[in-house]
């Protein structure tokens, strides 16, 4: 579903990932690079791996990857 929030990522997550994990085609491609980031939320997706998180990056709108939703800290 579509939404729009700010959020920061949280340095202990479990990886962002091309597509909601659990989905096909869904490759890791990053754990650490956005920690303590802030970034925006622009779409939310549940698959059998839990509740997942498109995050977008602030100063461009361009799409970063999905993460998992309790891996981020709304503000």
């Amino acid at each position: 579903k579509k939404v729009k929030y700010f959020a920061t990522v949280l340095p202990n997550n479990q990886g962002i990932y091309t597509k909601p994990k659990g989905m096909q085609g869904s490759i890791l491609y990053t754990s650490y690079k956005y920690n303590n980031k802030k970034v925006e939320v622009g779409e939310e997706a549940t698959t059998q791996s839990g509740t997942f998180v498109k995050l977008i990056r602030i100063n461009d709108r361009g799409t970063i990857g999905w993460i998992k939703k309790a891996n981020i800290s709304k503000k």
